[in-house]
C-alpha cells in the first residue's frame, strides 16, 4: 500500500468526494448498461440452445498422447453419462440410489456426472495451498521440476522482482531441457497495459527459445475495431477477459484464482490447489491449447499478430471461430470400455475430480448451469453448511437464486472494503468498494423478503495490510466424513457468468487427509471474518451514497 491515507480514511474520503457531475455519467452509464442488458439478452438466447447441447456432452477430453492408462493408471476418467448411446452411461446412472443421495458425496456425483468429465484420482495426490508464499513456492517447484511441458494463464504477469524471478526460472529451464516445452497465455488488454508490460516481460523467452516458447495474448472478439477505438486501457478490461488461472508443469496441475503477480505471493489471500495426476494435467493443457489458437501471438520482435481470421468481417468470423475450436473441443471421446468402467473412486482413488468451464464468448454456461442445479436441488438431508466465497461479491441472478432458495444454511464470505483491492485507488475505482457495500445491502434486504436471514450468514474479511481474492465454495459431511469444493478463477458474478474466461474444478472426496486440508482452509478464512448485517453496513462511514447506489446497480454487468 503506497498510498498516503489509511484505509479507513481512504473509504471516508471517497465516500465524501462525490460531485454533481456524476448525474451525468449516471446517464452515460445508464445507456451503456442498457446496451449491455440488449447484447446479454441476444448471447443468452443463443447461449441456452448452444449450453443444452454442451452440457450434455463432455467438454475437453483426455490429450491423446497421455490417454493411456499405462502410463497413468491412477486416473480413470468417468465420461458424461448421456454421451451418445453408450451402455457404460446407463449403468453408472444406477449407482447412485435415492438413499445415497441423501448424503453430500453421492449427490454431489450424480449431479456432476451428467455434466462434465470426472477424473477418480488419489486424495493423497492433491495438496490445498493456503498462502501466497505456499502458491508462489508451487509455481517455482513446477518450473524447476519440469521436463516436458510448462504452460500458464492468467490475467497478466506483473513486472516487479518475484515474476522476473519465475520468468528466469522458466528460462533456466529451458536451456537446461531441450525437450521441454513452454507457453503462456494472458488476457490482451490487461497483459500490454504498461510500460512495463507482460508482453515485455515474455519478449526475451520468445527471442531465446521461438520453437519452443510461445507466449499468446487473448482478445475477446466482443471488442470490435470501433470499440477498440473509443475504449481506452483500462475501459477495455470492462468489455470482457482471458481470466483463467491454470499452471501446468508436466503432470502437475496448479487451479488457483490467483494471477502472476507480486501481492498475489506476498499479501494477497487467494486460493491454491495442486494436482498431480496426468490425465487431469491433459485436460486442462488441451484447454490452455484451444485459448491460444484463439488468441494473438507474440513475436521475436516483441509485436503481437493480427486475431484469427481477421478481415472486413473480421468480428463474426472470429466468433464462429472461436465457437468451432470449443465445438469440435467439445466432442465427446470414447474414453475406456465398459469393462474398464469405474463407477465410483476405488479405495486408492478415494477423490473426484470434475472440471467445469464458464466462458461467454463462446456461449458455454457449463459451472454456472450445473452449480445452481446442484445446490437447488441437494436433498433436505444434507445438512451440510455452504460456504461460499468471493472476492468481488456480485453474484449472478441464477447464483442469487440458488443461494436464497437452497435449503442447506449459507455462510458468504467476501472482502471488507479495507480488504478490496481498489480501496484507495485513483479517480473513479476508488468508488468500487462502495458499489459492492451497495450490492451486499441489497442482498440482505432480499434474503429478509425470502425469509432466508436465519439460514444465510453474510461476512468480511479483514486482515491488517492484506487483501481478499478468495473465490469458491465448500461443504462438508461430518457423518460420512465427505467434503466438497470449487475451486478456480470464477467469481460467481455477473462477469465470471456472461463476459470472462473462467475454469474451474469440483473435488468430491472421502479422503481425509485432504478433506482435513480442506476443513482447515476454510476456518483459516473465516479466522478473519466478521459477520455483518443491515445495521452495520448501514452506518454513516459504510452507508453508499443515493448516486453510489445508482451507479452500483447501473454498473453491475461489468463489477
Amino acid at each position: 500500500h503506497t498510498h498516503t491515507h489509511t484505509h479507513n480514511d481512504a473509504f471516508a474520503w471517497h465516500k465524501r468526494q462525490w460531485k454533481p457531475c456524476f448525474i451525468g455519467m449516471s446517464l452515460q452509464v445508464g445507456y451503456y448498461r442498457h446496451l449491455c442488458m440488449q447484447v446479454s439478452r441476444a448471447a443468452q438466447i443463443h447461449a441456452h440452445a448452444r449450453t443444452c447441447h454442451v452440457i450434455a456432452r463432455t467438454l475437453p477430453s483426455v490429450a491423446p498422447r497421455q490417454a493411456l492408462t499405462v502410463k497413468h493408471p491412477s486416473a480413470k476418467p468417468i465420461g458424461n453419462s448421456r454421451s451418445m448411446g453408450t451402455t457404460h452411461s446407463v449403468r453408472r446412472s444406477s449407482v447412485t440410489s435415492s438413499s445415497q443421495q441423501d448424503r453430500l458425496a453421492p449427490a454431489w456425483h450424480h449431479t456432476l456426472k451428467q455434466a462434465t468429465t470426472g477424473f477418480a484420482v488419489c486424495g493423497q495426490d492433491i495438496e490445498v495451498i493456503t498462502t501466497p508464499s505456499g502458491f508462489y513456492d508451487a509455481l517455482l517447484r513446477g518450473v524447476n521440476n519440469a521436463t516436458e511441458r510448462i504452460h500458464m494463464s492468467a490475467l497478466y504477469l506483473g513486472t516487479g522482482d518475484k515474476e522476473r524471478h519465475l520468468i528466469d526460472a522458466v528460462y533456466n529451464r529451458l536451456e537446461q531441457c531441450s525437450n521441454l516445452n513452454a507457453s503462456v497465455v494472458f488476457d490482451a488488454n490487461r497483459g500490454t497495459r504498461g510500460p512495463p508490460s507482460s508482453v515485455d516481460i515474455v519478449t526475451p523467452l520468445t527471442q531465446r527459445f521461438h520453437d519452443r516458447f510461445s507466449a499468446f495474448f487473448y482478445l475477446s472478439p466482443r471488442l470490435t475495431p470501433f470499440l477498440r477505438h473509443i475504449l481506452k486501457s483500462p475501459a477495455n478490461e470492462t468489455v470482457a477477459l482471458q481470466h483463467t488461472k491454470i499452471y501446468v508443469f508436466d503432470d502437475t496441475v496448479v487451479l488457483s484464482g490467483a494471477n502472476l503477480s507480486d501481492d498475489y505471493f506476498t499479501q494477497r489471500q487467494d486460493r491454491c490447489v495442486v494436482i498431480r495426476n496426468g490425465a487431469v494435467a491433459d485436460y486442462y493443457t488441451n484447454v490452455l491449447n484451444n485459448i491460444c489458437r484463439c488468441s494473438m501471438s507474440l513475436n521475436a520482435q516483441g509485436t503481437l499478430s493480427n486475431p484469427p481470421t481477421p478481415g472486413r468481417n473480421g468480428h463474426w468470423t472470429y466468433t464462429q471461430a472461436l465457437e468451432q475450436v470449443v465445438d469440435d473441443h467439445s466432442q465427446p471421446k470414447q474414453l475406456q470400455s465398459d469393462q474398464d468402467d469405474a463407477h465410483a473412486p476405488s479405495s486408492q482413488q478415494d477423490t473426484m475430480v470434475y472440471p467445469l468451464l464458464q466462458m461467454g464468448d463462446f456461449g458455454i454456461s457449463q459451472e454456472e448451469d450445473t452449480m445452481t442445479l446442484l445446490l437447488t436441488s441437494l436433498p433436505s438431508t444434507v445438512k451440510s453448511t455452504l460456504y461460499f466465497a468471493s472476492g468481488y461479491f456480485n453474484p449472478s441472478p441464477r447464483y442469487m437464486n440458488a443461494i436464497l432458495t437452497m435449503q442447506q444454511p449459507c455462510e458468504l464470505i467476501t472482502a471488507s472494503p479495507s480488504a478490496n483491492g481498489f480501496l484507495g485507488a485513483g479517480g473513479f475505482k476508488g468508488y468500487i468498494p462502495f458499489f459492492y457495500t451497495a450490492i451486499a445491502q441489497r442482498f440482505l434486504k432480499q434474503a429478509h423478503r425470502h425469509h432466508a436471514s436465519s439460514r444465510i450468514t453474510l461476512t468480511e474479511y479483514t486482515r491488517d495490510a492484506w487483501t481478499f481474492h478468495a473465490k469458491g465454495m465448500w461443504m462438508f459431511d461430518d457423518v460420512d466424513g465427505a467434503a466438497a469444493t470449487v475451486v478456480g478463477s470464477s467469481n460467481f458474478g455477473y462477469r465470471s457468468a456472461s463476459r470472462d474466461l473462467e475454469a474451474q474444478a469440483v473435488i468430491v472426496s472421502t479422503n481425509q487427509q485432504l478433506v482435513s486440508q480442506l476443513k482447515q482452509e476454510v476456518e483459516q478464512l473465516r479466522s478473519s471474518c466478521t459477520a455483518v448485517d443491515e445495521g452495520l453496513l448501514s452506518v454513516p462511514e459504510r452507508n453508499p451514497s443515493m448516486v453510489q447506489r445508482v451507479l452500483a446497480w447501473l454498473l453491475k454487468p461489468i463489477l
